[in-house]
């Protein structure tokens, strides 16, 4: 999805925006995630007329990371599914080969055992989005005064 930086949020959506943990994170994502209406505007990228890109290869990996990690239960899942049939067909053909008194290669074992390990470590990081549920969310709407030192009104402000 192409979203850039900058977004128009009428006035009677703000309230639903700000209200959304997820985009103190991320916040396309967060806005996607939230299921708020939108709707996008096709434009041109023009070069950029000064200076250097503020964001070198670890702060692209951060972001594009912030953003995976706002929909981190649908990925924690999909990894658990994928994790569970691979595991699930190497053990089927290991039991298999068993059966019909064929030789199983070490290489197989040892691609078992890492399953098995990679399969325990998903489910490990899935408790972990699933304990990070219960705790205390950053809601901009509620919490950004931590983070604001002072707020200007613009003319036609509240």
């Amino acid at each position: 999805m192409r979203i850039g930086n900058f977004s128009i949020v009428p006035r009677l959506m703000l309230t639903r925006v700000v209200s959304v943990p997820e985009i103190w994170n991320h916040y396309a994502g967060g806005v996607l995630k939230a299921k708020l209406p939108y709707d996008t505007i096709d434009a041109d990228r023009a070069k950029r007329f000064a200076g250097q890109s503020q964001m070198n290869f670890v702060a692209l990996v951060m972001h594009g990371l912030s953003a995976i990690s706002v929909n981190s239960d649908v990925l924690s899942v999909r990894l658990l599914l994928l994790m569970l049939c691979l595991t699930a067909v190497a053990l089927g053909g290991s039991g298999w080969a068993i059966f019909a008194g064929l030789l199983i290669p070490r290489w197989l074992v040892l691609a078992i055992g890492l399953l098995v390990v990679l399969t325990a470590m998903t489910m490990f990081f899935m408790f972990l989005v699933l304990a990070a549920r219960s705790t205390a969310q950053f809601i901009p709407q509620r919490d950004y005064h931590d983070f604001v030192q002072n707020v200007a009104v613009v003319a036609g402000g509240r």
